[in-house]
């Protein structure tokens, strides 16, 4: 299959022009169970190996938060091209500790290291109780601030079914004036000693 991963959809239009989900994908999603990570300001990068597609943000070069990561590349989703299916949070996170163990069996592109998202939030909840959460602490941002959320339902989902939302911070939404592509390059601290939070 051609696969592009589906992007979350903003809840809330933030006087900005960009998608805004519809309210009955708003209240299917939020219907069930939810997981809900941290969003994280870094460049989309999808790699497959055998079976597996990795969805992941590569966080080498700041863009307009500055971060301090145990690897290069954090894993928000694997996609199960057998199955047609994205992994449920279990067996997301359980997979993601196996090749944080096991580089050598990951795509090349990623042997230089991953970690899992940053999960804050997990249950039946309300938009209200999800727009608060980007108030929480980051768990890699150095000034502490999460630039966002993403929620998607907590079970492993098909192709043709995933639907994610997110909410962004307002002063990111309204803070950003030149792109990060035409300045000078800076770049995000990786280190193996900054312990990721999730596992």
């Amino acid at each position: 299959m051609q696969f592009t991963y589906p992007k979350p959809v903003r809840f809330r239009n933030n006087n900005i022009r960009k998608p805004v989900m519809s309210d009955k994908d708003r209240d299917y999603l939020l219907s069930g169970k939810v997981i809900v990570e941290e969003k994280m300001d870094g460049k989309q990068t999808i790699a497959s190996c055998r079976k597996y597609i990795f969805c992941t943000e590569d966080l080498k070069k700041r863009h307009s938060i500055t971060y301090a990561v145990p690897a290069r590349y954090m894993i928000f989703d694997i996609f199960d091209l057998g199955k047609g299916q994205f992994f449920g949070p279990e067996e997301k996170h359980d997979a993601v500790l196996y090749y944080m163990r096991k580089t050598n069996e990951l795509p090349e592109v990623l042997r230089s290291g991953i970690f899992p998202a940053n999960i804050v939030g997990r249950g039946k909840l309300s938009l209200e109780e999800i727009e608060k959460m980007i108030d929480l602490r980051s768990a890699y941002a150095v000034e502490g601030k999460m630039e966002g959320v993403v929620v998607k339902p907590d079970r492993a989902l098909f192709y043709d079914e995933f639907l994610s939302g997110k909410v962004i911070r307002m002063e990111f939404e309204n803070g950003i004036g030149t792109h990060h592509m035409r300045m000078p390059a800076e770049y995000n601290l990786i280190n193996p000693d900054f312990a990721s939070k999730n596992q």
